[in-house]
């Protein structure tokens, strides 16, 4: 078996719904932006979740219902119906208006798609131009995703010096205007190195600008920075204030990395108690990585008392949202016999779905076994063949 790491760090920078990716460019694209109506909440909810589970054609009915009053995020799932040819003959056409439709409510997601469709010519004339446009504005709605796509566009023989001004300009007048997505959309420019010269200086400037102006993803970055000492010598204290500062805004990562601090004592006196608390509030609003960690914590103890039996509730709970570590986590309770009877034709089972979404720890954990015979027939084929997989 491997060095079991669900309470590193990693773990949960990996597994948080808002990425942060460590050149400081964060992925808003899961959060809701201010700007959109209000759905229909039912039809929405039993929209999205009729399409999660393949049912395209009532999905369309109820999302159409909620789009009925103003909701642009059933707008947005629409949209990915008709892009996607679920439930529906596949027609880009129809995908632009309703993308249009939710763009216009504020949804970042919205403008990143319409981005990718002028990129790549579907269903509209192909124009680099309005792709890279559309990317910004998904940007400005805190999507940042479309910021890495505007870098890789720029790189492109055909992105003309106008793009790029017009590009600068959009983001610099939502700046101007206060816009703290814009702010970090500019940050990351900087930082990068995309449109403009590449300039630490600059980028720091605009994440303290963003910050300021209650950006959490700016936030998260200045935290990163000074935990890892990026520019400058690192300060685990002030590390830690900013991480606070962004849990205490309401984001979820940030939740995660204030928990990790108490838990180590980081820039903070260690308190698993205060760690539970934070942990408990990231997963209150689904996030997985959070929910593993509490059933971490059960399992060893830490901060709660100790119990197999609700350590493998929080660890399912995180693995029915896609959480390859929380697979791990109950692979390892059957492997290890705690609180179920040993299986490890079950754990291997359990770590096959973390394997399945790319976690080379899972693949390891399986060939250590087959290697190992533990539990299982020994097979040094079978362990070859997964220690292979994960290198």
């Amino acid at each position: 078996m491997v060095v079991n790491i669900r309470n590193s760090p990693v773990r949960l920078l990996l597994s948080a719904p808002a990425l942060l990716v460590l050149t400081g460019v964060g992925n808003a694209a899961t959060a809701t932006p201010a700007a959109v109506r209000r759905p229909d909440v039912v039809d929405y909810q039993r929209g999205l979740q009729a399409r999660r589970d393949g049912h395209y054609r009532a999905a369309m009915k109820l999302l159409e219902e909620a789009a009925k009053s103003g909701s642009g995020e059933a707008e947005y799932q629409i949209g990915r119906l008709y892009e996607q040819g679920q439930g529906v003959i596949r027609n880009y056409q129809a995908a632009i208006h309703w993308y249009r439709k939710s763009a216009a409510t504020g949804d970042g997601r919205a403008a990143l798609r319409l981005g990718r469709l002028y990129e790549r010519g579907l269903g509209v004339t192909r124009s680099l131009g309005r792709a890279a446009m559309w990317y910004a504005k998904s940007a400005k709605m805190g999507d940042m995703a479309g910021l890495g796509k505007i870098g890789r566009l720029s790189k492109s023989k055909v992105f003309s010096a106008k793009y790029r001004k017009d590009i600068l300009g959009f983001l610099k007048a939502g700046a101007a205007s206060g816009n703290p997505n814009a702010m970090m959309a500019l940050a990351g420019l900087y930082d990068n190195g995309w449109l403009v010269p590449a300039s630490s200086r600059r980028a720091i400037g605009w994440y303290h600008k963003a910050a300021n102006a209650g950006n959490p993803l700016a936030m998260i970055f200045l935290g990163q920075s000074r935990e890892f000492g990026w520019g400058g010598k690192a300060n685990p204290e002030d590390a830690f204030a900013w991480y606070h500062k962004a849990a205490v805004a309401g984001n979820p990562l940030a939740m995660n990395l204030v928990a990790i601090a108490l838990e180590h004592g980081t820039g903070v006196k260690q308190d698993y108690g205060r760690a539970v608390f934070w942990l408990r509030k990231a997963a209150a609003v689904g996030n997985a990585g959070a929910m593993g960690e509490i059933a971490a914590l059960y399992e060893s103890g830490k901060g709660v008392p100790q119990s197999y039996q609700k350590a493998m509730v929080w660890f399912r709970r995180a693995a029915a949202r896609g959480d390859a570590w929380a697979m791990i986590g109950i692979g390892d309770m059957y492997v290890g016999a705690m609180g179920v009877p040993r299986d490890s034709l079950r754990g291997i089972d359990w770590y096959k779905m973390a394997a399945a979404r790319g976690n080379t720890s899972a693949m390891t954990d399986i060939a250590g076994l087959y290697e190992t015979g533990f539990g299982v027939p020994r097979s040094e084929k079978k362990a070859e063949k997964w220690y292979r997989k994960a290198a």
